[in-house]
């Protein structure tokens, strides 16, 4: 009895195993399989035109004039440190807005060179959420730091300290305006301003030289190929070049909007709007987008799209259009805007309409053009 029951345990437990084994094949089996699959090469971007009309007429031309506008800002707060006034303290405000929107243009690119070494964050470090350049400014503006006054030494600070948020400052704060005082000449806070602007120059300077000098970040993207260290295939370069565009709308929406509207007009956060003290927010959006526009036009990205798919090019189109028309019609302020009530109905409406944007120009782009994001693959040669 107790030799039949053992056999009859040992048999069981026999078909038991079996039928693990049987399972763990099949699993090993599928996951072989799926293997296989990750490893295919994916479809090849059928239009490197577009890619190479985006760096030429776009890319390089847009960080070049960034580089332009802030040799003549370095210039022109090096003049007002010399010989202080009103005149100049305006013509420095002036060369100062000609860079923020110049740089408006260039931070949609938000890929490549002006990400090493945090390159972006020494540009503008923004949104600065908790306040830190606020106080680090404050502190520093205290102090009268000398090693505030050297581009060098300056580099070794915070980047909070050293982008166009903290050139804002010396601009534009409650005591900017005796930057044009006579007694102030090469005075600390004129000093320092001229620090930052050659700072940030030789940011955009570093930035540009990577995208333009052999060998190039342009050239990586037109020669993809496991000789190269950044892009393996045409794939991954269309990937990255299309995810772009939802990735600087959503920086608009999310940052430039989003976060000075907050969840209701009475919660809304009006201070933590971008260039709130030199009031050119809403020109940033305006240009922001207005590049947005340029891009998919230059690179020619709604001729690529097959015909049946006409309709998200008009769609983009459109969008585009409505977006511009809508940020152009606010005439007021982010910080004003976010709290009142039409201007915040429109500001809104702009948010909802670059929501859209989203998704005609990443997925349904994307899709029509059988491009395959977050894929890697392994030759199997």
């Amino acid at each position: 009895m107790h030799s039949g029951c053992s056999n009859f345990g040992m048999m069981k437990m026999h078909r038991l195993i079996m039928r693990s084994l049987f399972v763990h094949v099949l699993v090993l089996c599928w996951m072989a399989s799926g293997a296989v699959k990750a490893q295919e090469k994916p479809p090849e971007f059928k239009h490197p035109d577009v890619i190479h009309n985006a760096i030429h007429e776009f890319y390089v031309p847009t960080y070049r004039q960034f580089v332009t506008t802030t040799r003549v800002l370095t210039r022109e707060i090096a003049t007002l440190c010399r010989t202080p006034s009103e005149e100049q303290l305006t013509v420095a405000r002036s060369a100062f807005r000609d860079t923020i929107l110049a740089w408006s243009r260039a931070e949609i690119v938000r890929f490549g060179p002006v990400l090493n070494l945090a390159r972006m964050e020494h540009i503008s470090f923004w949104p600065d959420v908790k306040g830190i350049g606020e106080r680090q400014y404050r502190r520093l503006m205290q102090k009268k730091d000398p090693r505030a006054l050297n581009i060098e030494t300056l580099k070794k600070k915070s980047v909070a300290l050293q982008d166009l948020t903290a050139l804002e400052r010396v601009l534009y704060d409650t005591q900017s305006s005796t930057l044009a005082l006579a007694t102030n000449k090469r005075g600390f806070t004129c000093g320092y301003g001229a620090a930052i602007a050659a700072s940030v120059s030789d940011q955009g300077q570093r930035v540009l030289d990577e995208w333009a000098t052999p060998p190039s970040y342009a050239e990586y993207l037109v020669t993809p190929g496991f000789h190269n260290p950044h892009f393996l295939d045409s794939n991954a370069v269309a990937a990255l070049f299309l995810s772009s565009f939802s990735v600087a709308l959503e920086f608009v929406h999310d940052r430039k909007l989003a976060l000075p509207l907050g969840t209701s007009a009475q919660k809304a956060k009006p201070k933590r709007a971008q260039w709130r003290l030199s009031n050119l927010g809403m020109q940033s959006i305006v240009v922001n987008l207005q590049a947005v526009q340029d891009l998919y036009l230059k690179s020619k990205l709604g001729a690529a799209l097959p015909e049946d798919k006409k309709w998200i090019d008009a769609n983009i189109k459109s969008n585009l259009e409505r977006s511009l028309e809508v940020a152009q019609e606010i005439g007021v302020s982010i910080s004003e805007a976010a709290i009142s009530r039409d201007d915040r109905e429109q500001l809104i409406y702009l948010a909802k309409l670059i929501r859209n944007l989203q998704d005609l120009m990443s997925h349904q782009t994307i899709a029509a053009l059988n491009v395959v994001t977050g894929f890697e693959w392994v030759d199997g040669d």
